[in-house]
């Protein structure tokens, strides 16, 4: 069994970065797709505009996520093992959605997007959202036990799983936005 790469707080500022930046540029497809009523559907339209307020929602959790880990003073091992799994997990769910979402506009196949299927969207990113903001709390704590004591709770607990399922049901969809042709 290989041993996990050791913790770095800097590469966990350059993912969350990285995934900060995949939201801005996804909200930004989204924004000109809204802008340019390709979207023609009213309800798709306001799905739209919604989701590309969570994926700026996203974005700051995720830049402020980054940030306080750098400047933490303790990371416990329990934070760096939920951090070590819900980064690269979060990282595959916006990269889905965000080829979705830019693919449909550049094809001009933004008619054909499900506004249930957007709904699923926007439910993953308050997931992440949600844990991003509750690892922030946590780092921000100086002492490793109570970091681990608040991972342990069953708040805590039930915040991942939410967040795991949600990527879940978003990464094992074959089309997360698009009608199934």
């Amino acid at each position: 069994m290989e041993n996990p790469a050791p913790f770095s707080a800097a590469s966990v500022a350059v993912t969350c970065s990285g995934l900060a930046e995949k939201a801005r540029e996804t909200a930004a497809a989204i924004d000109t797709v809204v802008a340019d009523g390709s979207a023609r559907d009213p309800a798709l339209q306001k799905e739209l505009a919604f989701l590309s307020t969570r994926l700026q929602q996203f974005r700051q959790h995720a830049d402020q996520l980054g940030q306080c880990v750098v400047e933490a003073s303790v990371v416990s091992a329990k934070l760096q093992a939920v951090l070590a799994q819900t980064l690269p997990d979060c990282d595959k769910t916006i990269s889905i959605v965000s080829e979705e979402v830019k693919h449909a506009g550049a094809t001009s196949l933004v008619h054909a997007i499900v506004v249930g299927t957007v709904s699923e969207f926007e439910a993953v990113l308050a997931a992440y959202s949600r844990v991003f903001f509750f690892a922030t709390q946590l780092a921000t704590i100086d002492v490793s036990e109570e970091q681990d004591s608040k991972l342990d709770h069953v708040d805590a607990q039930r915040l991942l799983e939410t967040a795991g399922s949600a990527a879940q049901r978003v990464s094992s969809s074959r089309s997360v936005l698009l009608v199934p042709n």
